[in-house]
């Protein structure tokens, strides 16, 4: 455990950093929102993998770039946090696009914002954008870097953390946090996790809730989402399947630094999401997706690596009603769509990774 000083990097962001606010001609789309007793929040990992323009480490990102925008808000999540969109031109793109779409607020830091940025460290950003219908607070945004990498590629990525605090109606501010956690290889000959990547993750993790325990002196609600690189279950290398036990990562999230988080997922549909029978039934990260299928994380087991937590004091107002999987199944393509971007293809998955969406209910607006 790191101690209650964080060891990480923060920063304060002002709302120049690729932050729109638009109130005053605010979408009628976002009005309805906004007047409504519920908050869906969507928390997605988009796998566009651009280190660079022109290189792409992921597949048919031009045509997800398109797709992810509609398909997100077809959702009808009122704040959407992405991760993986490491271009500062995808970035605009999609907040350009969600605009379009309904969602007038915006947050992502830019990459010359990075203060562990030295030479190649950290040179690719962290990867995080958050669009919402809801108002975000202007100058309430923070950026946490994580300390520790996991991977030899992870070296030139920033990862770590944004807070904003999401103006809601009849609760009035909320925290939010956008993260995303170092990623660790499997060794598939042996059958085991990298355990050198695995501590730090873990460690990312460790700084990220103790971040999170320093803020929020007036005990507002609050709402984590984020792709963990970590299952729930503790695997077992000798069987090669998930045990009963949770993992060390999912216990430090939902319990340290004198805060309790609880599951959305495992809230909604009750603790049997976390027995492994259903393991396959909830991952995020599945062999069922040609992506992850045949990507650089293949061989890895099943796993539920992308979480919606909201603290367990915070439950009193906003209530997981309900918690689903989402882009769990493939888009089905136009002609011109596979023609245009030369996909032989009839369909496709949205990213290598399913998405997370959770209904709040906004206990307050029912009173």
């Amino acid at each position: 455990m790191i101690t209650s000083k964080i060891t990480a990097k923060v920063i304060a962001v002002a709302m120049t950093a690729l932050m729109t606010c638009v109130i005053a001609l605010t979408p009628k789309s976002a009005l309805a929102s906004i007047n409504q007793t519920t908050l869906k929040v969507l928390s997605f990992n988009t796998w566009l993998l651009s280190p660079l323009r022109g290189i792409n480490l992921s597949q048919d990102n031009e045509l997800r770039k398109q797709l992810i925008p509609i398909h997100a808000a077809a959702t009808e999540a009122d704040v959407i946090l992405l991760q993986e969109v490491w271009l500062t031109q995808d970035k605009l793109a999609l907040t350009q696009a969600f605009g379009a779409l309904g969602y007038p607020y915006s947050f992502s830091a830019p990459r010359d914002s990075d203060p562990i940025r030295h030479g190649l460290r950290g040179a690719g950003g962290d990867g995080l954008l958050t669009v919402s219908k809801v108002p975000l607070v202007p100058g309430a945004m923070a950026v946490l870097r994580f300390s520790h990498y996991t991977r030899p590629d992870e070296y030139f990525a920033a990862k770590g953390a944004h807070h904003l605090v999401a103006d809601l109606p009849c609760i009035g501010a909320v925290d939010v946090y956008n993260s995303h956690a170092g990623a660790v290889s499997f060794d598939t000959e042996a059958g085991d996790f990298d355990l050198g990547q695995a501590l730090a993750r873990d460690h990312n993790l460790q700084e990220l809730k103790a971040w999170i325990s320093t803020h929020n002196t007036q005990e507002r609600p609050r709402i984590l989402a984020l792709d963990s690189n970590v299952n729930a279950l503790t695997w077992n290398r000798l069987a090669r399947n998930w045990l009963t036990a949770l993992s060390g990562g999912y216990v430090t999230l939902m319990h340290s630094y004198g805060l309790r988080f609880l599951d959305s997922l495992a809230y909604a549909n009750g603790p049997e999401v976390n027995l492994p029978s259903n393991n396959d039934n909830y991952s995020t990260s599945s062999s069922r997706n040609d992506y992850a299928r045949r990507g650089m994380f293949s061989g890895a087991p099943d796993q539920r690596l992308d979480y919606i937590f909201i603290d367990e004091r915070g439950t009193a107002r906003l209530r997981p009603a309900a918690s689903r999987l989402v882009f769990d199944s493939p888009v089905v393509l136009t002609r011109g769509q596979r023609e245009q971007f030369e996909i032989e293809a009839r369909s496709i998955y949205l990213s290598d990774h399913f998405g997370v969406l959770t209904e709040f209910q906004i206990e307050e607006c029912l009173q």
